[in-house]
């Protein structure tokens, strides 16, 4: 999920750089490190060293996030693209990472993510199960307390949770850009695809909305639910947060889908100010009557009516405006009025 450089400051604080790349931690995630210090010393009775059970939980998970992100990273590079910044929170990453625009690059650059994931589940469960131990941190774990044993353990909970949700078919999390990607190769439409990928993240955010308060209630009454099942507990979180964060993503982002309003750069560089046939002239392949065509027909004609019916508004008010000026001068528009100009005169050059 890209930021403009603007919301940076309000968003986390910078900790650091990583070969160039600007490394941010999120609020939410320093909130997510609070929570988990409250719960330690919460369930003191269950857990002894809470202190330092939280300390290494809390370094497994920015471990697993910023390995997530590094995965992203390195993909987007081999790929022929590169990343500015990296802000860390409890998801992965807000990465500002930009393969080449088409739909293999994108998708294997949103699953570079879940695969470093990967790469450290296998790791650390191979490590596990050679040594004896049980793959997730328990009270009987806990009770000798070996360093290696509990951050191996927290390790590979923290990717087992940050790879579940990465799959879910939420945008703007991986698995739903991997949807993106996939259904831009189908039906060769950025827009249309996107369209479809947020309605059906919709229905996954739902479900994820649901569960997650489920799960959050059994934990409020068990109180011992979070160390006899510590991946459970956490996903409640986690799936609360896809689901709000997608809720309050995607409700833009549709609007300016159905509308053909312009994004700043366009949802991944594009410009759909007007419309999407910029998008169409990437396709090289004839044309299939299909289900998908035939919404992707409708879909465009609607965002064409709606582009026609904006044009002419500006235009009518583009006319007052130099009605005025040509009575007034120039001096003579305010501060908005001078904005909305040359908003009008872009759209037009277009």
């Amino acid at each position: 999920m890209n930021f403009e450089d603007g919301r940076l400051k309000h968003m986390g604080v910078k900790v650091g750089k990583i070969r160039g790349i600007e490394v941010w931690l999120h609020w939410t995630l320093m909130l997510v490190l609070v929570g988990e210090l409250f719960s330690a010393f919460l369930l003191r009775p269950a857990i002894p060293f809470p202190a330092r059970q939280w300390l290494i939980s809390s370094l497994a998970l920015l471990l697993a996030v910023v390995h997530h992100e590094l995965g992203h990273c390195y993909l987007s590079f081999k790929l022929g693209g590169g990343a500015e910044r990296l802000v860390l929170w409890p998801l992965g990453g807000l990465g500002f990472c930009k393969a080449p625009l088409e739909p293999r690059a994108q998708f294997l650059s949103a699953a570079g993510g879940p695969l470093a994931n990967i790469i450290l589940c296998v790791g650390t469960g191979l490590v596990s199960a050679i040594s004896g131990w049980s793959l997730l941190p328990t009270v009987a774990d806990s009770a000798t307390f070996p360093i290696v044993r509990s951050f191996c353990q927290y390790l590979f909970l923290w990717n087992v949770f940050l790879l579940i949700l990465n799959l879910l078919p939420c945008y703007p999390l991986d698995g739903g850009r991997m949807i993106q990607a996939w259904l831009w190769g189908r039906i060769e439409s950025m827009g249309q695809a996107t369209y479809i990928t947020v309605k059906v993240s919709q229905v996954c955010a739902v479900f994820g909305l649901i569960t997650g308060l489920l799960i959050a209630a059994i934990g409020f009454v068990d109180l011992d639910f979070k160390q006899t099942h510590p991946l459970l507990s956490r996903l409640s979180f986690g799936l609360l947060l896809m689901a709000v964060t997608h809720l309050l993503f995607s409700r833009g982002l549709l609007h300016r889908l159905q509308s053909g309003e312009e994004e700043e750069g366009g949802i991944f560089g594009y410009d759909f100010s007007g419309g999407y046939t910029s998008l169409e002239r990437t396709a090289t392949r004839k044309e299939r009557a299909s289900l998908l065509g035939s919404v992707r027909e409708r879909f465009r004609k609607k965002a064409r009516s709606q582009r026609a019916q904006r044009d002419a508004a500006v235009r009518e008010q583009l006319d007052l405006l130099l009605v005025k000026i040509h009575e007034h001068g120039m001096k003579s528009l305010s501060r908005g009025e001078q904005r909305f100009l040359r908003k009008a005169s872009r759209l037009l050059k277009r």
